[in-house]
């Protein structure tokens, strides 16, 4: 099972690309949604500030994302995930290299925070409003109420690149502040990158939730 500090990263992360496209109108939205479009493949790495409860952790991160398909690395070494559409490998690091391999495929639930393309299908649950001319804020149409845990979230993106440079989200129970620091698109990524190298760590426990 993905952890509320990595299961937040990745869907946080990779949201960005979805709300744009949830919304056809205003030149901050077609311009961002046709870049996104045009990026294809990418590599996004930056630096991510999470609190909940009573903690704060703050992550550089380097994402390799296509399509549904990605591969997670926090820096701190203690976490490294790899998503084939279908399956998700969560590997552990203590500090003597991956010792700790979670397998599962996620629940539908669990895709759409993972898959942006399943977040799409909820469109109509969100309300979309433009913030200024570099900014725009999601929140769920329901006055109060979430969707998949989300309050608020508020985008802005840079207005030369027309890509995200910073993300803020609130949900019930953590919030997280995402600074993007580089995006590299038209990236070309096997589709072998994006699943686990189990032979490679032979001394890794491995728990099999599927």
């Amino acid at each position: 099972m993905l952890s509320l500090k990595l299961k937040t990263f990745v869907m946080t992360v990779l949201l960005c690309g979805s709300v744009m496209a949830q919304s056809g109108e205003g030149s901050l939205f077609s311009r961002t949604v046709s870049r996104l479009k045009a990026d294809g493949p990418s590599l996004v790495s930056g630096t991510a500030t999470l609190n909940y409860g009573d903690n704060t952790d703050v992550q550089d991160f380097v994402l390799s994302v296509s399509g549904s398909k990605f591969l997670l690395v926090l820096e701190d070494g203690e976490t490294t995930a790899w998503f084939d559409s279908k399956t998700l490998w969560n590997g552990a690091d203590y500090g003597d290299g991956i010792e700790e391999i979670y397998i599962s495929n996620p629940s539908p639930e669990e895709v759409v925070l993972l898959n942006p393309a399943e977040l799409m299908k909820r469109a109509d649950s969100f309300r979309i409003t433009q913030k200024g001319s570099d900014s725009f804020v999601m929140e769920p149409k329901e006055k109060g109420g979430t969707v998949l845990g989300i309050l608020k979230v508020t985008i802005r993106v840079n207005t030369q690149t027309s890509r995200p440079e910073r993300i803020d989200l609130v949900q019930d129970d953590s919030s997280v502040s995402i600074r993007i620091e580089r995006w590299l698109p038209e990236q070309k990524f096997s589709d072998a990158m994006f699943t686990c190298p189990v032979d490679k760590y032979p001394s890794a426990e491995i728990v099999d939730l599927r």
